[in-house]
């Protein structure tokens, strides 16, 4: 007989750490073990079963695989963590005792790590880190509009990184005309671009001032942590995009030498979008934007391809040869980046922003973008077009110049649809209310033809009815002619006999049809009886935390149930109790008359 294995040696017990467990086992504090996970994508796991895992125990309690543990037991940021550790609780004993000196040495000293590591092993190839670059494109553009503010304290050197690599990013969407959607709501602008075959899609938030979120329990410091590897792996593949552009990197304007000495002038007009990017003598990368030789198509496949393709370059070049001005009250920056993107020459007030091209008095110009009704006192310019800003981006998502006159100042415009929603799947719906329509109007023929065959059966009938009656009258006259025949003498008496005994008998069908109809009455209107406020309440309380109930996540249902187990049976002995004091208050009751009357007699 085999030995008795102990109880939570082995399967899923030991499977599972907690978060205390692993805690013990890295050696770090709550907030460095939260980092670590985010920057290595290690999350919590849900067991099949949490009792199991738990080693008996039901209450609820957050899970690691033992696997995870054991491989982040050898990363090697964990020791720069742990450094730390030790670098913060010197720093604080050198604030409280007020060693200036040693308070600056220990800052210069600061322990440091870097993550291009990590990017390396959860990204092994470029295209894995494309298809995961919506989050980090939103977080970093999220992060660009943030203001120096104590509640990002150092980390506002992560918000100039973010507004920096944004700035990047969509030039290299621009030089390489990758843009593809794009759609305005109330969250921002969603923009989606097509880079070595993958979709990536992000949001831009609007140009509002920034508001603190006081109270709103959003902790920055996850936020940060995200932003940091963010950052470095957006970093990583603009360097690469860059390279295989043939883009100088860090980005460098094409007319570099005519431009200013002064690193920020020309930041301000990178930042513009407005200029177009230098690119290197040589280009290292133009085999890997190649694709694989695949043999050639023939026939109708080849001509529908090539025409497909026609298409496709056609709507690159879609705003090609349109020179557009920019008011001030439109959105610069997502205007001029989806204008860019698509050929256009693009500028606006020189005072508003750095990078201007042209003035607003330029005779050139094809469009103006306006987003606020037009002075009359304004000089308007006959060869252009005055139009609103959601011209450009249905211009786009209908991959056709749109005519302008729907979108003057003023027009109602036409509903601004998502592209997002695939045309397949409105065909789809289209199609099934044609079906259900078509199927609703087979019912209603059906219908109408039961009606037909129904109205004609009861025409038949009541034709047969009337025929049967008309054979009975023509008997009856011949036989009242018969007996006329026969006696001629006694027919008066007996046609008045049966006259008077035609009218009773029809006196007393209309007394039978006037005491079956149900009699005419007024009866007296009751008042509505309004609910209960006190009731109306209670449904409500009742309906609420049913609600709540439904909410309750699957791994607390359990200990939810037990709970309510226990309440009612608790609930269930106090009613017993005061049932058994009220039935011993009644027995006391009874009992002291019958002692009072005993003692009378006694007397």
């Amino acid at each position: 007989m085999g030995k008795i294995k102990p109880k939570g040696k082995s399967g899923e017990a030991t499977r599972y750490y907690s978060r205390s467990q692993a805690l013990k086992r890295l050696q770090l504090s709550l907030s460095q073990f939260r980092d670590v996970c985010i920057l290595k994508g290690i999350y919590p796991r849900e067991p099949k079963h949490r009792k199991k895992a738990q080693k008996g125990s039901s209450a609820p309690k957050t899970l690691y695989l033992r696997k995870d543990i054991q491989f982040l037991m050898h990363e090697p940021i964990i020791w720069k963590l742990r450094a730390l550790k030790i670098f913060y609780r010197k720093l604080t004993k050198a604030r409280e005792k007020k060693d200036t000196q040693a308070f600056k040495r220990l800052l210069e000293n600061k322990p440091r790590y870097k993550i291009d590591h990590i990017i390396k092993e959860r990204y092994p190839t470029f295209v894995d880190a494309l298809r995961d670059l919506d989050d980090p494109l939103s977080i970093c553009f999220l992060y660009a509009t943030f203001p120096t503010l104590r509640s990002f304290h150092q980390d506002f050197k992560a918000c100039q990184l973010a507004r920096r690599l944004t700035l990047e990013f969509m030039h290299y969407v621009i030089e390489a005309r990758a843009l593809r959607k794009v759609f305005i709501a109330i969250k921002g602008f969603y923009f989606q671009a097509e880079i070595m075959g993958q979709m990536i899609t992000w949001i831009v938030p609007h140009q509002f001032s920034y508001t603190h979120p006081y109270g709103m329990n959003i902790d920055f410091k996850v936020m940060n942590t995200f932003a940091e590897f963010y950052t470095t792996l957006l970093g990583f593949v603009n360097f690469r995009l860059y390279h295989v552009l043939g883009l100088h990197y860090p980005p460098v304007l094409k007319t570099h030498v005519t431009m200013s000495a002064e690193e920020e002038e020309s930041e301000m007009v990178i930042a513009s979008l407005c200029h177009r990017l230098s690119r290197s003598q040589q280009d290292p990368a133009e085999a890997e934007m190649q694709g694989d030789a695949f043999p050639t198509l023939e026939g109708e496949d080849a001509e529908s391809t090539a025409a497909k393709m026609a298409e496709f370059e056609k709507f690159k070049k879609l705003f090609e040869g349109l020179k557009v001005f920019l008011n001030r009250e439109v959105p610069r920056e997502p205007f001029a980046f989806v204008l860019r993107c698509f050929g256009a020459d693009v500028s606006w007030d020189s005072t508003g922003h750095p990078g201007a091209t042209f003035g607003q008095d330029d005779l050139s110009i094809t469009h103006e973008i306006v987003d606020r009704p037009l002075k009359a006192s304004k000089k308007k310019v006959m060869n252009r077009f005055y139009v609103q800003p959601q011209w450009i981006f249905d211009c786009v998502n209908q991959r056709k110049l749109l005519p302008p006159e729907d979108y003057f100042p003023g027009a109602v415009l036409p509903p601004h649809l998502s592209p997002f929603v695939e045309a397949d799947t409105l065909e789809e719906e289209n199609d099934d209310k044609e079906d259900e329509g078509e199927s609703l109007s087979l019912v209603r023929q059906e219908e109408e033809m039961d009606r037909t065959t129904n109205e004609e059966e009861k025409k038949g009938k009541e034709e047969d009815n009337e025929e049967e009656e008309q054979s009975e009258e023509e008997e009856e006259e011949e036989s009242e002619v018969e007996g006329e025949e026969e006696s001629e003498e006694g027919k008066e008496d007996s046609g008045e006999e049966e006259e008077s005994g035609e009218e009773v008998e029809e006196m007393k069908e209309k007394e039978k049809k006037v005491s079956s109809a149900p009699p005419m009455k007024v009866s007296r209107g009751k008042a509505e009886q309004k609910p209960d406020p006190e009731d109306v309440k209670v449904k409500e309380e009742k309906e609420h935390l049913r609600m709540r109930e439904l909410m309750i996540r699957k791994k607390h249902r359990y200990l939810y149930k037990k709970i309510r187990q226990r309440e009612r049976r608790e609930e269930k002995e106090r009613r017993a109790l005061i049932t058994k004091r009220k039935a011993i208050k009644k027995a006391d009751k009874a009992a002291t008359p019958a002692k009072e009357g005993g003692g009378a007699i006694r007397r």
